[in-house]
C-alpha cells in the first residue's frame, strides 16, 4: 500500500458556458442598478454620450454563476436573459 502523496488523484469538473443576452436596451439609474445587482461583475456600462448610459454585458461574462440574481427583479426579467451554450464547455482541473 503506497502513500497517499504518491496516488494519482486530481478534482475536475465542467460547467456550460454561461450566455447574457440584454433583450432590451437597459439606461439610466435601471442600468447602474443591474450593474450593481450583479455578484460576479457580468455586466459594465456604456456610455452614450449627452449623459446617456447603458448597461452591457462585460468581458467577465464567464464567470457568471447564473445565479438569476440579476433577473429576479420584475423590472429586469423581460429585459434580459439568461441561458447555458449546450455545446460548448468549461472545464476546470486542480491537481
Amino acid at each position: 500500500r503506497g502513500h497517499a502523496k504518491w496516488s494519482p488523484v486530481a478534482t475536475a469538473w465542467y460547467r456550460l458556458l454561461p450566455r447574457i443576452d440584454i433583450v432590451e436596451d437597459v439606461e439610466g439609474e435601471d442600468a447602474e442598478a443591474l450593474v450593481q445587482k450583479c455578484p460576479m461583475g457580468c455586466f459594465d456600462m456604456e456610455d452614450l454620450g449627452n449623459d446617456r448610459r447603458r448597461a452591457v454585458v462585460s468581458d467577465k461574462f464567464r464567470d457568471c454563476t447564473l445565479c438569476r440574481e440579476c433577473i429576479r427583479e420584475p423590472r429586469f426579467s423581460q429585459k434580459v436573459r439568461l441561458a447555458r451554450k449546450k455545446d460548448h464547455f468549461i472545464y476546470k482541473i486542480e491537481s
